[in-house]
């Protein structure tokens, strides 16, 4: 009998490797999660919120997606997972001079501080196949008990 050389396990052992990661790198993290298209739209005190960022998170699968709300306060989100999602609203970064205070833009200063974190904001959604539009109106909340 012949005995492998060490060039032919170098060669079956370079194949293997292959294998294995292009079969790990072809795979989708969460791909069993069932998904659909959402839109939200968010005012306040009737005006929208054109340039806010907004985001959901589910804190139960990680998932997480966002957006900039368009000039009717919008946004569409592509292949959302289903399941409850905390939203929050915040304004742009912006691009302050170094030294500058940033500079919240005038229609977006209105937006109330616990609107932007996760633990904070009383926005939810629940994303189901029924269920993919939301509209939020800010004023509507009552941000006077403590959370």
């Amino acid at each position: 009998m012949n005995k492998p050389t060490l060039s032919t396990c170098s060669v079956c052992f370079g194949l293997t490797l292959a294998i294995v990661v292009a079969t790990g790198c072809n795979s989708q993290p969460r791909s069993h999660l069932k998904r659909t298209d959402i839109s939200a739209q968010v005012t306040s005190g009737g005006k929208p919120l054109a340039g806010a960022l907004i985001d959901f998170a589910n804190h139960e699968n990680g998932e997480a997606y966002g957006g900039t709300l368009d000039d009717q306060g919008r946004v569409d989100l592509k292949d959302v997972a289903l399941g409850q999602y905390t939203i929050t609203i915040q304004p742009p970064p912006g691009d302050p001079l170094p030294g500058a205070p940033r500079q919240i833009p005038k229609g977006l200063r209105g937006i109330p501080r616990p609107f932007y974190g996760p633990h904070t904001s009383p926005l939810n959604a629940m994303v189901s196949d029924d269920e993919s539009k939301f509209t939020y109106e800010l004023t509507d909340f009552d941000l006077s008990a403590k959370r």
